[in-house]
């Protein structure tokens, strides 16, 4: 059940710190949960899960900080459903699937935004790539604009 007090921000940073550039939502997600911003709230997770659904659906806006395999350095974006979303398995939750669940258990539409950042390293390990340490700076500015728009 919905919350009636909407909260302002949750910022979920998404990976597997010890699979080297997967790390970078949580490594990003610990930075902003650092600067204690009023009306943030950050989790960490090492996946898309189901089960913070329904304490997203309770934000005014939720932010997904996550790792990608394809595209260049950094890419922020809006999400929503597609007509064709489907879910395939509990391990891998897509932003605009969790969009479409939101919508069809809780009738409500997320304000869902993706900071997709390009990784280099996915092996095993807790040193994130030069490359991907080049974007955090730019990745954290466009974050912390985000996050004080009210």
């Amino acid at each position: 059940m919905l919350s009636k007090e909407v909260k302002t921000f949750l910022v979920m940073g998404i990976g597997n710190p010890l699979r080297s550039d997967d790390g970078v939502g949580p490594y990003i997600a610990q930075k902003i949960k650092e600067k204690a911003i009023a009306g943030v709230k950050v989790l960490v997770s090492q996946q898309l899960d189901i089960e913070v659904l329904e304490e997203a659906a309770n934000y005014n806006k939720i932010l997904i900080i996550d790792a990608s395999f394809l595209g260049e350095g950094l890419i922020f974006r809006k999400i929503q459903s597609t007509d064709n979303e489907q879910g395939s398995s509990s391990h891998h939750l897509t932003p605009e699937f969790f969009w479409t669940l939101a919508k069809k258990l809780y009738h409500h539409d997320l304000s869902l935004y993706l900071c997709a950042i390009r990784g280099r390293n996915f092996e095993m390990g807790e040193q994130l790539s030069p490359e991907i340490q080049l974007l955090v700076p730019k990745a954290m500015d466009e974050i912390c604009a985000f996050l004080k728009e009210k």
